[in-house]
This record gives structure tokens, sequence and C-alpha cells, in this order.
């Protein structure tokens, strides 16, 4: 969800946003929206660096001092339950990250709106997949061209890609969640606990 209303519409011509405005923004972050969004303020305004600036601000200390809730899902299933898990894995592993295999980027929002404290890490081999998943909240997309087709294939493909993007390196533990066989939209079948040699 994208909350997009001029949330700092004084600050087009103004240097700080009212209280009314700044609490606009804390509440919608509290609610669990995915991102905030901007409009006038920073396409017309007279400070739109400083605007921007101080949505990420707000955003940033909310964010740091509250406890999401998590509620129960409407549906469930199989990957809503290893979801779930997996935000209560990484309160008591404490991984550098989390990485998801994820065809229609399914896994990845459901473990977004579990909250994780660590980067969510989701890899996929879909463009239309990799773009919209850039606008859920705490997820790092990565476009992949290979689909392992096995086990041992996805924490190979975990290990090269957190390497070569600085996500993680040598003894660092992530967890890992994906389906195999592999490209199976709602596929999401195990959890792993891993340290990278």
């Amino acid at each position: 969800m994208i909350t997009a209303t001029q949330m700092l519409e004084s600050m087009i011509h103004e240097a700080l946003p009212t209280r009314a405005e700044a609490s606009d923004v804390a509440n919608a972050i509290i609610d669990g929206t995915d991102a905030v969004m901007l409009s006038g303020e920073s396409a017309v305004g007279d400070h739109p660096a400083r605007v921007v600036s101080m949505m990420a601000r707000i955003a940033r200390e909310v964010e740091s001092q509250i406890d999401f809730k998590s509620y129960p899902p409407e549906v469930r299933d199989e990957t809503h339950a290893i979801s779930e898990a997996i935000g209560d894995i990484a309160k008591v592993v404490g991984p550098c990250c989390i990485v998801v295999l994820t065809a229609s980027g399914y896994t990845a929002r459901l473990v977004a709106s579990e909250r994780p404290k660590v980067p969510l890490i989701a890899l996929t081999p879909g463009a239309a997949v990799y773009h919209g998943l850039n606008l859920i909240w705490g997820i790092k997309p990565v476009f992949v061209l290979q689909e392992p087709d096995t086990f041992e294939g996805l924490v190979g493909l975990a290990d090269s890609v957190l390497r070569s993007r600085g996500f993680a390196g040598p003894g660092d533990k992530i967890l890992i969640a994906g389906g195999i066989p592999a490209n199976k939209p709602r596929g999401t079948n195990f959890i792993r606990i891993h340290t990278l040699p």
C-alpha cells in the first residue's frame, strides 16, 4: 500500500512541515504502509531535497521506535506459515539478512508484512515481479537470470548474489526461503539457516 496525499504540502513553500503533516506521515508508517509519496512538494516546491529528507527522517525515527503488529491473514496456507516462521526465527537467530527466491513475489510480500528488522533480499527471474517488489516495504529485489531447480543450486545462488552485492560475507548467518521445484507460484516449502562459507 502506498500513501500519497500531499503529506507535507506546506513544504511546497515552507522549510518545515506542520505538526499535523509530520503526524500524518508518522501515522501512515505506524499503520503499516509500504511507501509514503510526495507530489507537489517535490515536483514544484521550493525545497524538493529538504522535503524528501524530512519525510525519510520521520519514517526512520518512527520505524526505529515501534514494534509492528502482525495480524492473522485472511487465508492461511503453507507460505503464510513459513513467512510467520521466518519472522520468529529471525528474532532468535539474528541473521544479517533474509533471502527469498520468488517467482510471483507472493512469499516476499508475506515475509515483508512481518516487518523483519534485517534486510529482505528477494531473488526473482521475473522482470515485472522485480519492478513491483521495489514498492513493497523492506524488500530489496534482485533480478536473477537463472532459476535453480535444486536446493543446493538455490543456496549457491543466494551465496553468490549476497557476496557480489555486498549484502553478506564469509561467516555471516542468513535465512533462505524458497520452493523446490522452482517457478511454482506460492510454492515456498522450506527455510534454511545458512552460514556463508
